[in-house]
């Protein structure tokens, strides 16, 4: 279990990483857009995953009360792609990340979702750096 300074540590290094991620999609003038969740269909939930690893990964949704992942799909190394999800009752909600090639693996931090949320999973080379945000 992490003490409450190493849980401010990690959280304070995703804020950077995610600003200066933010930043460099801006200065490269990338294709993905983020509409906000007026864009999301009220009934479904969309996944927004940057990989910004140097594997393809598998994405996996882990929902509370399941031991058995469900996967949702693959991401090419340093793309961007949205994923569509079928409506979800609201709950706690983790995502395991699994980089093709690798023995190494990664499950976010639990997030509250429901119909119409977005989420956002950005995937860093070091997989314990990547980060879920919801919308």
């Amino acid at each position: 279990m992490r003490t409450p300074r190493q849980l401010a540590t990690l959280l304070a290094a995703a804020v950077v990483t995610s600003v200066a991620v933010a930043s460099a999609g801006c200065a490269s003038g990338g294709s993905y857009s983020y509409d906000g969740p007026a864009s999301v269909d009220a009934r479904r939930m969309a996944l927004y995953v940057t990989n910004d690893n140097w594997n393809d990964v598998r994405i996996y949704l882990v929902r509370e009360g399941t031991s058995v992942p469900q996967r949702l799909g693959s991401v090419e190394a340093f793309s961007t792609r949205v994923i569509r999800l079928r409506p979800q009752p609201i709950g706690w909600t983790q995502l395991k990340i699994v980089p093709l090639g690798s023995t190494s693996a990664f499950t976010t931090a639990p997030v509250n979702v429901g119909p119409g949320d977005a989420m956002e999973l950005t995937v860093q080379n070091h997989l314990q750096h990547s980060f879920l945000i919801t919308r």
